[in-house]
């Protein structure tokens, strides 16, 4: 029980701050770019998300 409240806790504490939004607006970002990168380069590009992403 204890565990299920952190986790209500912690979700509430992150939809109060913005944290999905902002998760939401990096997302819709990095689809739009890769929608504007010529063909050529969409896979290379979409490798490179992931480590971008962490380092963020």
């Amino acid at each position: 029980m204890r565990a299920m409240n952190a986790l209500i806790y912690d979700i509430r504490f992150q939809f109060r701050h913005g944290f999905y939004a902002v998760y939401v607006l990096v997302s819709a970002l990095y689809v739009l770019l890769l929608y504007y990168v010529s063909p050529d380069y969409k896979e290379r590009t979409a490798l490179l998300f992931p480590i971008l992403g962490q380092l963020a």
